[in-house]
């Protein structure tokens, strides 16, 4: 299973010649982002490739080899960012909590470079345009419970989760659909986040298959 988050993209400046751009939160660093000055071609589209670094604050006490003691440390995580001027749009594979919040403080620290929002997906068009619902998580107005999930092939089709779907109050939905003339099961969140749940093999032709994959489920609920 893989997450790629995605967000449309007003402005997105950032040279190779600027470097290697800082990022903090509340003032202390928590990250960077730089150009890598390479693109990839997906789908007859160019994207351009971006380094990303964010770090996460452990608690938990560790011992140096020197004998000091640290009651927490930093842990850095890596990942890519693909960006299409062409598409107005981006992509970061990787854990969608730390994505979150390193495009927050990211968007917040330099607003004349970045300006993006989450993608929301129409969910009544995705179920009926051929694609077999398999899940469906949607908010219920309940005192003991905020949300439900409902599994089964047409799930859709039960009487709550169809109100609900109705309404707009789903919040995240599997599905199972034709991608590039192959059968995938792919989950749809309204956190702006495609989800692949099948594996899938690099090769020549394709060597970033899951990030082709999200493009075109991406292409294909979008102009539903």
């Amino acid at each position: 299973m893989r997450s790629v988050t995605i967000r449309i993209c007003n402005k997105f400046d950032l040279s190779p010649e600027d470097n290697t751009l800082p990022i903090t939160h509340k003032g202390q660093q928590a990250g960077t982002i730089s150009n890598a000055d390479d693109t990839r071609i997906i789908s007859n589209t160019v994207f351009h490739i971006f380094y990303c670094t964010y770090f996460r604050v452990i608690n938990d006490r560790i011992i140096l080899d020197d004998g000091t003691i640290h009651e927490h440390y930093k842990k850095a995580d890596t990942f890519r960012l693909y960006y299409s001027k062409k598409s107005n749009v981006f992509f970061v594979p990787g854990a969608t909590g730390t994505i979150k919040t390193f495009l927050k403080d990211l968007s917040t620290e330099y607003p004349d470079r970045f300006n993006f929002e989450n993608y929301h997906f129409e969910f009544n068009q995705i179920r009926t345009a051929n694609i077999l619902v398999k899940g469906v998580w949607f908010k219920v107005d309940d005192d003991l419970v905020d949300s439900k999930a409902f599994f089964g092939e047409e799930v859709d089709r039960d009487a709550e989760a169809n109100d609900a779907l109705d309404a707009e109050n789903g919040t995240y939905l599997i599905s199972q659909m034709d991608v590039a003339g192959v059968e995938r099961t792919i989950g749809f969140s309204q956190k702006s986040v495609i989800v692949i749940y099948n594996t899938i093999q690099p090769t020549d032709e394709i060597p970033l298959p899951y990030l082709q994959t999200v493009f075109d489920a991406f292409n294909s609920v979008k102009n539903l």
